[in-house]
């Protein structure tokens, strides 16, 4: 389980995109499978790659 670092160790100005990647991979439970399946359908739906698996 990936533990939250402190606030301090985090300070990137990246918080905005981390509150993005929690809520996808939340409404997906947090479940890899889910999130490829997801990511996927997104791209037959775009007509593009969006990630590559080599």
């Amino acid at each position: 389980m990936n533990t939250p670092l402190p606030p301090a160790l985090q300070d990137d100005g990246l918080d905005w995109l981390r509150e993005i990647r929690r809520k996808i991979t939340a409404e997906l439970d947090h479940n890899p499978h889910r999130l490829g399946d997801k990511l996927r359908e997104n791209e037959k739906l775009l007509s593009m790659p969006i990630a590559s698996s080599e």
